[in-house]
């Protein structure tokens, strides 16, 4: 029994809110970047519109910040990602190209020493 807890009393009309309706969508299990605002996001992204702009013109979009459904950190997180994934991608890409270039170097040079013999 290290370490528990045991509820002696409980009273029932004791009880506290957890968390007005109003700050409700803030909570991180209420938030969520749809896809149609991935999308928007990403253009604004692409256009150098910063993650503060971005949530001000979601907000007025939709009517209001509580029904954007995310936060400003939401957004620089999910940029974050993107951004990421696509270093990633470009490594992969970079690693590629380099491949290719040295099998057609490879193949110069055997075609090169052949004609020299």
């Amino acid at each position: 029994m290290e370490n528990r807890k045991l509820i002696y009393n409980f009273i029932e009309g004791h009880v506290h809110v957890l968390s007005t309706p109003r700050k409700t969508p803030l909570l991180r299990s209420h938030r969520e970047i749809t896809g149609s605002q991935k999308s928007l996001i990403d253009s604004f992204q692409d256009a150098n519109v910063g993650p503060s702009q971005t949530i001000t013109i979601l907000a007025l979009d939709l009517g209001g910040y509580d029904r954007v459904g995310c936060t400003k950190r939401d957004i620089r997180n999910y940029q974050g990602r993107v951004r990421n994934e696509m270093r990633e991608y470009d490594a992969q890409m970079f690693l590629y190209s380099l491949k290719e270039k040295a099998e057609i170097s490879f193949e110069f040079l055997e075609l090169g020493w052949k004609a020299h013999e």
